[in-house]
């Protein structure tokens, strides 16, 4: 039976002798009594966490391999910490179980390639990608708190959801090739050389995937984007890691052609500090500010233009986002390829008219605001009935916010804030025919007490949500959850960064070559 070597990349290298029969449990069990009792381990081959309740021969573990073990907890009052975590991973898998089954996932979640273009995607392989692309930026949180080995966990966990996509689709986006950096970054940063085969396999892939997207000199990305500076830094990041995986190869040659190129990438990234106070001082942040002046060489004028231009374009898409999820909650025109819309709706309110009215105006002018108005001014009693009738809204607001009988809760708000039981106003509703008007009227006419009502046979229980509205709310809760982890694009970020760890790796490698 060949021994194993176990790497911690803390606690350094074991050997284990145990039958590839047994399971990952049994190296637990081993490292408890040798290690320290109160942790987390997980043992990860050839970039794959492996299952503790699985045999280690059917994982692919063969005699003699090389495996890292991972700490999470050393103290105890870390515990509470890691259980949140596991919970939140867990909800993240719940929150894509719940949207699978639900047109939401469709609807609210596109995927584009890198020139801007929704792709059309299987449901199962949206999920899959979605999914990836949540847990990849729940890594790269990690990252940026140097959490290195959370974070390894959460994008092997990315890169396990991402296989399930093909291949094509994969080489049409760029984040699988920034995952991958990511999870090589991980292992330098673990200082796990033992994972070296795979980290060298990922950076292929990584390689082959960014110059596929970008081109070789980024040329195709000047031709989609007009600037290449964000991506620039991942061609750095690369050319460094893949620098020191070659040193540890033992391609010398190779690794000091490669360290001198991301040394002359991360020289054109250094930004003058003089410059970078001055916008500072100009109520920019620190972040804002590198990015501003690597995009634009130096120039603190130009830098400034690029960080307010960045800003504009973060806030019309938030105030875009804001807008599409008013429309689709107010439903789908009369034509049914069009949301009603937010702001036509509200402009009409300005007016003096009724809201209620005023979507179903929009919705049968399918967004016409002369024909919307003239509805108004002409049919607004039909217009009230139908907006409240049973079955009348297209749209996702009906489905998701009406009581039983299609009554909307907005409207028996608003009735019962005047002092009314809401049993009593949906009974004066029905029996005026939802006519708002008439209906108010009775109410007021026999002080809130319909004549022949009992309220002990109208339980408050019948007005509460119906199950369609919570399970929609349920959806809305878990896409409002996902889509807020989501980034615009998986390189935003990288051009940001200080490169501060990336310039030490870059002087403690190349003073390793000068040693050799």
């Amino acid at each position: 039976m060949k021994p194993w070597t176990l790497t911690s990349f803390k606690y350094g290298k074991s050997s284990i002798r145990i039958p590839l029969n047994s399971g990952c449990l049994r190296i637990h069990q081993t490292m408890e009594l040798r290690v320290i009792k109160l942790f987390r381990i997980k043992l990860i081959s050839k970039g794959t966490v492996l299952n503790k309740d699985k045999l280690l021969i059917d994982q692919g573990v063969k005699a003699g391999a090389l495996l890292m073990a991972v700490i999470l907890i050393e103290n105890p009052d870390e515990i509470q910490n890691d259980m949140d975590r596991q919970k939140d991973l867990q909800s993240t898998f719940n929150d894509i179980d719940l949207l699978t089954g639900s047109s939401s996932l469709s609807e609210d979640v596109q995927i584009a390639d890198q020139s801007g273009k929704n792709l059309t995607l299987p449901k199962e392989e949206k999920k899959a990608l979605v999914t990836a692309m949540v847990l990849h930026e729940k890594g790269r949180a990690a990252l940026e708190k140097k959490d290195y080995a959370r974070a390894l966990l959460f994008l092997l966990e990315a890169d396990n959801r991402f296989n399930l996509c093909n291949s094509s689709l994969l080489n049409s986006v760029d984040n699988y090739a920034v995952l991958n950096l990511d999870i090589a970054w991980c292992y330098l940063c673990l200082e796990s050389v033992t994972q070296l085969p795979d980290g060298e396999a990922r950076l292929q892939k990584s390689e082959r995937s960014l110059h596929q997207s970008y081109g070789a000199n980024l040329e195709r990305l000047l031709t989609i984007k007009g600037s290449t500076g964000n991506e620039k830094a991942l061609f750095m990041r690369l050319h460094l890691l893949q620098g020191i995986v070659a040193f540890h190869q033992g391609k010398m040659q190779y690794s000091a052609a490669l360290l001198d190129k991301a040394e002359s990438e991360l020289k054109s990234f250094k930004i003058d500090d003089v410059s970078l106070g001055t916008i500072i001082e100009l109520g920019y942040t620190e972040k804002e500010a590198r990015f501003g002046l690597r995009g634009a060489y130096g120039n603190v004028g130009e830098a400034v233009e690029l960080i307010n231009k960045r800003r504009e374009e973060k806030k019309e898409a938030k105030k875009k986002n804001m807008e599409d999820k008013k429309n689709k909650k107010l439903g789908y025109c009369a034509d049914g390829k069009q949301y009603v819309r937010s702001d036509y709706v509200d402009t009409l309110v300005q007016m003096g008219f009724i809201r209620s009215i005023v979507i179903e105006a929009l919705r049968e002018s399918n967004n016409v605001m002369s024909s919307a108005v003239n509805l108004l001014e002409t049919e607004a009693e039909e217009l009230s009935s139908r907006s409240m009738q049973p079955g009348t809204s297209r749209g996702v607001e009906t489905d998701s916010s009406k009581t039983r009988n299609g009554l909307s809760p907005e409207l028996l708000e608003q009735i019962s804030s005047l002092g009314f039981d809401a049993r009593m106003v949906e009974h004066a509703l029905k029996k005026n025919n939802f006519n708002l008007e008439k209906s108010v009227e009775e109410l007021l006419n026999c002080d809130g007490i319909l004549e022949g009502v009992n309220l002990d046979e109208l339980p408050l229980a019948d007005l509460l949500p119906s199950k369609q509205h919570r399970e929609q709310d349920e959806e809305d809760g878990a896409l409002a959850r996902l889509t807020d982890d989501i980034r615009d694009s998986a390189s935003k970020d990288y051009f940001d960064l200080d490169f501060d760890l990336e310039e030490t790796f870059l002087v403690k490698y190349k003073s390793l070559m000068n040693n050799n």
